[in-house]
């Protein structure tokens, strides 16, 4: 099962009155690069069993030679096994590629929310989106006030459009990082001060539930630099929360010595 992915569907940039066309054509851009990274999972049984569907974010990464899916750890635990339950042959898809998360776990941080699992180069290439390739890693952590990119696919804006067919419209916000704990950054937000691109009728719903996994980035400099995987957000939507990936230490990941 394939997502159709679409362009990002909102940004925050606050406060009002709105910004100039020329702000509002940035915006576009910087959305447009991160949603770039940012894929749609599926938790689903395979097509021709039919049954419940569920969606999730993540990234591609490549660290020496190695390619992972990188999204959140409750994604791949928590939620996948409470969903098996109801439906016993659920599995993740990414893009052709099925198969049940905990076989493809390499590296799981329940405190930060974060899980690495392995895919091949062809999987990572197939799917159609951008593999992100960092500079360095484990990433520098982001420091308050840095302004983050923030991106994903939430289920209030993904539309069915038949058994087999979805259509999974990009979520993209840019804030400023609010504070940092050795586990999780948070970047807290007034509703009120967002320009919408792209909502038709603007977002109304306070539920992002499928923004989960998502990419979290520093904005700036050469590349967007990936220092956080989305973990959840507050229940009026004010704000989100992301696991570091800074965690995630070469050796933890078992990558080969440079």
């Amino acid at each position: 099962m394939r997502p159709k992915l679409e362009r990002p569907g909102l940004t925050n940039i606050g406060p009002r009155p709105g910004p100039s066309e020329a702000v509002l054509r940035a915006l576009r851009a910087t959305g447009d690069l991160i949603v770039g990274y940012a894929y749609a999972a599926i938790l689903a049984p395979r097509p021709s069993l039919g049954g419940e569907f569920h969606g999730a974010s993540g990234v591609f990464v490549e660290l020496r030679g190695r390619y992972f899916f990188v999204t959140a750890n409750h994604v791949v635990s928590h939620d996948f096994d409470a969903i098996r339950l109801r439906e016993p042959n659920l599995v993740m898809h990414l893009g052709d590629a099925q198969f049940v998360p905990a076989s493809r776990v390499i590296y799981a941080d329940p405190d930060a929310d974060v899980a690495f699992l392995e895919v091949t180069q062809a999987e990572a290439e197939a799917v159609g989106r951008w593999i992100y390739r960092p500079l360095l890693w484990p990433p520098e952590p982001p420091r308050v006030g840095d302004l983050m990119g923030i991106a994903g696919y939430p289920a209030c804006i993904r539309m069915r459009e038949g058994t087999r067919r979805v259509e999974f419209r990009g979520f993209a916000t840019q804030t400023p990082l609010t504070s940092i704990n050795d586990r999780q950054m948070l970047c807290a937000f007034n509703r009120a001060e967002w320009v919408e691109l792209g909502v038709p009728g603007g977002l109304d719903e306070h539920d992002l539930g499928g923004i989960s996994g998502g990419p979290v980035f520093v904005l700036g400099g050469i590349q967007p630099r990936l220092v956080g995987i989305v973990a959840e957000h507050g229940p009026d939507l004010d704000a989100l929360y992301g696991g570091r990936l800074d965690r995630a230490t070469p050796t933890l990941l078992g990558l080969p010595d440079i």
